[in-house]
């Protein structure tokens, strides 16, 4: 899923820069979030939503960390 800063029709708006989010095995996770009551609108307004998001640390092909946006 692709997140542009701008948002979409499908993703909100958020400060940082363009990113494109991959779910892995999301039949699973999809069904683990409704089992929790987690609709498919929460979690995608999630994903661009929390700055926590912004701040993991990425680490690059040598193991160094950098900041993400």
């Amino acid at each position: 899923v692709l997140l542009p800063s701008s948002g979409s029709a499908v993703t909100p708006a958020h400060p940082s820069g363009d990113f494109k989010w991959i779910d892995y095995s999301p039949d699973v996770f999809r069904n683990m979030r409704n089992l929790w009551g987690v609709h498919d609108a929460e979690y995608m307004l999630s994903l661009g939503a929390s700055s926590k998001l912004w701040q993991l640390n990425s680490p690059g092909k040598s193991g160094a960390h950098s900041k993400g946006r």
